[in-house]
């Protein structure tokens, strides 16, 4: 841990938020993240944060492949969504 009061020009932080949008006012968008609404420039939300909600497109991947992609997201959000191969003993 660091002490914030120490933050001086020249300093670099950095910060993983998962953020609640709740709407949009104008060229914001105002979302929730620890109990606390923040407004946030659309420019930012748009060149520097990930939705993982919306996407262009969808994949099925072997499980070896999603370690891969889970290893490789770091701290973005995304979406998963696991459906195994049916066991027909288990459903008999």
């Amino acid at each position: 841990m660091w002490d914030p009061k120490k933050l001086a020009a020249g300093n670099w932080f950095s910060t993983t938020m998962y953020l609640d949008v709740k709407g949009t006012d104008g060229g914001e968008v105002l979302a929730e993240s620890n109990d606390q609404m923040i407004a946030v420039d659309n420019k930012i939300v748009e060149e520097e944060m990930h939705c993982a909600d919306l996407y262009a497109t969808e994949e099925r991947l072997p499980l070896t492949k999603v370690v891969k992609v889970l290893k490789e997201a770091h701290s973005s959000a995304f979406t998963i969504c696991f459906n195994t191969k049916v066991d027909e003993k288990a459903v008999q």
